[in-house]
Parts: C-alpha cells; structure tokens; sequence
C-alpha cells in the first residue's frame, strides 16, 4: 500500500501492480495446453525486462494449471546471490510441503528468501585445492538433494515447473550442475514434469539452450514471445483510476505515454502515483522525466532498473 494515496471516500488506494492485474487468461491457456496436449514438452516464453513476464507466470500460467490439478513451482534465479542449486531447493521444499501457491491462488515463492527468513550463505570462494575439493562436495549434496526432492514429487504428481531468469543457468558451476540435474530428471520423468523457462535475455539464453555443449541444449530451444500488454490493459487501468480517484485520464493519452515507456506496466503505474501525489503535473512530463534518467525523479540506477529500464533503453525512447 501506498502511503499518501487516499479514495475519494478517504480509503487507502492501492495503486500497486498487485492491485491492478491485467488478466491474460487466453495467453496463458494457448501456452498450456500445447504443453499438456504434448504439443511441446517445454518452451521458453521471452519478453523485454520490465514488461511483465514474471507477473505473467505468477498470476496467469501459475493459477491455471493449479485449477487443473497440477503441482506448480516458481523458482527466480534473478539474484545472483542466492546459489541456483538453492534457489531451487526453496522452492521444490515448499510444494513438498504444500506452503507454495495455497489457496490464494499464488504465491511469490521469493518472499522465502526475504529479511525475516534469509536464504542460506552461498558456498565460499575456495582458496586452495583442499578448500576446492570441500566446495564440491558441498554444491554435490545440494544437486543429490535436489534431484531427489524432484523425482519424490513427479512420481506422484504432474509438475510444471516454472524457471524464472532461466538464462542465469549459465552463470557459474552451481548453475550449470543444476541444469544437468534437471536434463536427467526430466527425461526420465517426461510425462510428468513440464518446464517453463522465462528469460529477457536472448543473448544469456543461448548460452543455456542453444550452445550443443549446455546441459539444456535443445530442451528449451522452442521460444515464443510474450505478446505485450495493448490498448485492453490501458482501458482497464484508465476505468478503475477514473472511477476510485474521480479523475479523467483520456486512453489514447495514457497509452502514448505507455509507448514511450517501452510497454513497461510497472513504469506506468509508477508514473499514474506521482501524477496522483502530483495532479497539476501533466502524465506526459511524468512519464518523460520517468524515461530521460534516474535522478529525474529522485531515483536511484537500481530503483529505475526495478522498472525495467535500462541505459539503452533510456537512450532510445
């Protein structure tokens, strides 16, 4: 909940991304059911940072297949601080303990690695043959225990398995170990186990799937394009601003400025708070401070970057 920001009725009004999904139920049917169907066995959904795939997978993919009797785990590699052997273990634990995408229909499986519950250290840089020898064995134990927490749960139930920043696969030897484990599970376990990989970076991408050398290689080689969120996705969000806060924000305005953002819907929905805090600024020089630079609007390289935006991507717009 934003602080500051009332109804007209003098209520707290949650201008948050998690307030104000935009559904894209179809998206997300047409991408099950060619992996239930056998259509594929897996695939990898691409889109440009910022643009919403994550909320997509969360919100979409995740509670559809649960409403068809499916077991769901959402694992982000996006933080290079959380080993990928333990960023999976957290999340194939919680299903195991039925803690993941409850009742509510989902739930951000990061949320285990917040302040109040830490993840665990990563392993030390080694610093000698002997330290070395000790680090493997350790990131080993972790791929053993991960493949039997996987092969535990596909022999009792059908998995789809949904791997976020999927690209981060091949940033280092704890990730590349964590790839072969799941090429040997997933083939064994076909029938049971569907993997969905996301990723913004088609470069990183390759190197998972594309290189005849990677452990995944080929497995994830069928990539479709997220279509981004259009002129519905404004019309929704124009209609419940217009009727909560009594303000009169013309479509074809708001989705101009939503094009010179890059499509971003975080992006926007920063920019409608401020022209909220803010009502004798105009959306338009809201959203061209929001896409010229970081101090712009007071925020820092890492806030902006939250966003979606990037130095190449402020240099275009």
């Amino acid at each position: 909940m934003e602080k500051g920001i009332f109804s007209p009725k003098g209520q707290p009004f949650d201008i948050g991304i998690s307030g104000w999904h935009f559904e894209r139920e179809i998206v997300a049917q047409n991408y099950i059911k060619t992996l239930f169907t056998g259509v594929m066995l897996s695939t990898t959904i691409h889109a440009e940072p910022g643009t919403g795939l994550s909320t997509f997978l969360l919100k979409d993919m995740a509670p559809l297949a649960i409403s068809q009797d499916f077991l769901v785990a959402y694992v982000d590699l996006s933080n290079p601080q959380i080993p990928a052997s333990q960023a999976f273990i957290l999340a194939i634990e919680s299903i195991a303990s039925g803690s993941s995408f409850s009742q509510m229909g989902w739930k951000l499986l990061k949320t285990l690695v917040s302040r109040k519950n830490p993840p665990p250290a990563p392993l030390p840089a080694p610093q000698n043959p002997a330290q070395m020898a000790c680090s493997l064995e350790q990131l080993e134990s972790q791929i053993q225990k991960l493949e039997t927490l996987l092969v535990d749960i596909v022999k009792e139930r059908r998995l789809l398995l949904l791997v976020d920043h999927a690209h981060e696969l091949a940033r280092d030897a704890d990730a590349v170990r964590v790839a072969q484990c799941l090429r040997g599970v997933i083939m064994e376990h076909r029938s049971h186990m569907w993997p969905v990989y996301a990723s913004h970076n088609i470069t990183r991408w390759g190197l998972v799937f594309k290189n005849p050398k990677a452990p995944l290689y080929s497995e994830g080689a069928s990539i479709h394009e997220l279509p981004r969120l259009d002129r519905p996705f404004i019309r929704q969000l124009c209609t419940k601003v217009n009727t909560v806060m009594g303000m009169e924000l013309d479509t074809e305005q708001v989705f101009r400025c939503f094009t010179q953002l890059g499509a971003r819907p975080a992006a926007l929905m920063r920019s409608v708070e401020l022209l909220l805090q803010n009502p004798r600024r105009s959306l338009e020089d809201i959203c061209a401070d929001l896409s010229s630079g970081p101090r712009s609007l007071g925020l820092s390289t890492k806030a902006k970057a939250n966003f979606g935006f990037s130095a190449a991507h402020t240099r275009t717009v």
